[in-house]
């Protein structure tokens, strides 16, 4: 006989069908294991056929857009999942990667690459050995005193003083002698103003480009160095320069602008940066009298490259320093800062380009040609202080058939009453 089927007691059988139903506004809310809007709708897959620049919503779960589609305008080519009720998007990875683990964004700070400083090196080292090279050609008692450098090497020869960054030499036009702008910095006026150059650059100079680069190092020493050349022209043009006073003072300058622009992010390093820029002040101020002392520089003459190298160094790295400024002030910042470097150069070129005989902004008569007076000619009413200055051969003749071989240099840095010829 037929058995009868087996009873079944207390058994739950799972239903066999996905969760696939509607609620009452009539969109469907889909399989659990798939992202919705806010509102729990299943979003529709739209392809690539509705492209109108849409922006992916996945930032207001995640944090941000996984294909980076936080802004309209970068979707094209991309899957599009879309809620039309909420007017809610996601794009294709952020749709299928919803589930997985996304680390939170660390907080706000720079990041700080490390590059060899090799420019910042391999440029003390050279213009040090250089100077030690030919400084130690004449008696070792006074090596700390003796100038040295390129200018000594060619000391004597058809290139002697060609490589000084100078306008006029007596009235002989220099200014088409472009290769000054770049030579000056190989030549220093004794030992205490390599040292002071030299362990600036250092100093400042290896954190400097371990942190930005050989590139960037490169582009400030050049600033350094015609800024350094510009200033010195329109404040101090009638005197020679040497030394790369303006390179070390340009990456004080870039310190200051880094100092400036992330002083909220820098934290502890705040106070170490502030004791840094105060350590190199306190140098140069310590060098500086020792300079003047050994002769390395005239009195007013430690001044005009230096601020020109700090002007350039600041306003540079201002440009092109790394920050947390949003995107528009510090492209307005970069731009502004770095066209006022462009506008001081320019008004310096064209001030030198169109004055001749060479006039610095503190004059108010173009020279080329001083000499001290002898006291006789003048009845010593002036004591010591009277020369002649000319502007043309002319008068350089005049004052040279007059007193023969009586005429002296002007001392450099001096401020002098002139008489004509």
């Amino acid at each position: 006989p037929p058995q009868a089927p087996p009873q079944l007691k207390n058994t739950f059988v799972e239903p066999d069908f996905d969760l696939h139903f509607r609620v009452d506004d009539g969109f469907d809310i889909g399989p659990p294991d798939l992202p919705k809007c806010p509102r729990n709708h299943t979003l529709r897959p739209l392809g690539r056929t509705r492209d109108n620049g849409w922006s992916c919503d996945g930032k207001a779960f995640k944090g941000s857009c996984r294909a980076h589609l936080d802004a309209r305008g970068k979707s094209y080519g991309v899957n599009r999942f879309r809620c039309e009720l909420c007017d809610y998007d996601l794009c294709e990875q952020c749709y299928w990667g919803w589930r997985d683990p996304v680390v939170p964004p660390d907080p706000p700070r720079l990041t700080a690459p490390r590059h060899e400083p090799i420019v910042v090196v391999v440029q003390s080292m050279v213009v040090f050995v250089w100077w030690f090279a030919t400084a130690v050609q004449g008696p070792l008692n006074s090596v700390a005193l003796r100038p040295g450098g390129l200018e000594s090497m060619l000391e004597g020869g058809p290139a002697e003083g060609k490589t000084l960054f100078c306008l006029h030499t007596d009235c002989n036009d220099c200014r088409t002698e472009v290769w000054r702008w770049w030579t000056y910095q190989l030549t220093h006026n004794g030992m205490a103003h390599i040292l002071n150059n030299v362990v600036l650059l250092l100093f400042l100079g290896v954190p400097l480009e371990a942190y930005y680069g050989w590139l960037f190092t490169v582009a400030l020493v050049n600033v350094g160095l015609l800024l350094g050349a510009v200033v010195h022209a329109l404040l101090d043009g009638h005197r020679a320069l040497a030394g790369m006073s303006g390179v070390s003072y340009a990456f004080v300058g870039a310190h200051a602008a880094h100092f400036v622009l992330n002083f909220r992010v820098l934290g502890r390093y705040r106070i170490l940066q502030l004791v840094l820029l105060i350590l190199c002040a306190a140098f140069d101020l310590m060098m500086a009298p020792l300079m003047a002392l050994a002769g390395a520089a005239p009195a007013g003459g430690l001044v005009a490259d230096r601020l020109g190298g700090y002007l350039g160094g600041f306003l540079f790295g201002l440009g092109l320093e790394r920050s947390l400024l949003a995107k528009r002030p510090r492209r307005a910042l970069r731009v502004g800062t770095l066209a006022a470097c462009l506008v001081l150069f320019a008004f310096g070129a064209v001030w030198i380009a169109t004055h001749w005989p060479p006039q610095t902004l503190r004059e108010s008569v173009s020279w080329c040609w001083c000499r001290r007076l002898p006291a006789e000619m003048h009845g010593d009413v002036l004591g010591n202080g009277a020369y002649a200055r000319c502007a043309d051969q002319d008068c350089v003749d005049s004052w040279t058939n007059r007193t023969a071989n009586q005429l002296q240099q002007c001392e450099e840095g001096d401020i002098w009453p002139s008489l004509g010829p």
